[in-house]
């Protein structure tokens, strides 16, 4: 299957803004594909396949997915702009060699909150710890 670039597809150059990244977000969360009793909400420049993602999701045991944007440096910034349930969706990726789509688990969905965010305090401290031996000179 050779996916077709769509219409409103964002093509992140030097200059592109962040409300041009907020619009395309926005427009890509308004307006997913429903596959019977499937949801996916497509942040990808490319055109999805109804058909195939009808046949890859027959047997799926979720019903919401996200297939990310291509470009790996720009998909971050747009999950974190995403409401809660669209940071919890399956995540879904084309395979060109399989001609498939295949879910990945959102691990996301299973980490209570107050453990997210004790690990994010740990994290912070780390990267805090690691300035400052920096800027000291303490490094070990």
């Amino acid at each position: 299957m050779t996916a077709e670039i769509k219409d409103d597809a964002l093509f992140v150059e030097r200059d592109t803004t962040v409300e041009e990244l907020k619009e395309y977000v926005r427009r890509r969360a308004s307006n997913p594909i429903i596959v019977g009793d499937n949801i996916v909400w497509n942040f990808s420049c490319y055109d999805v396949s109804e058909r195939q993602l009808r046949r890859d999701l027959q047997n799926s045991r979720h019903t919401e997915y996200v297939i990310p944007f291509q470009v790996g440096g720009i998909w971050p910034q747009m999950f974190h702009l995403l409401p809660r349930r669209l940071k919890h969706a399956e995540v879904l990726v084309y395979h060109n060699q399989e001609n498939e789509y295949r879910a990945y688990r959102q691990f996301l969905r299973d980490i209570p909150n107050e453990e997210e965010e004790e690990f994010r305090y740990q994290i912070s401290m780390a990267v805090r710890n690691i300035g400052d031996n920096i800027l000291t000179g303490d490094s070990e």
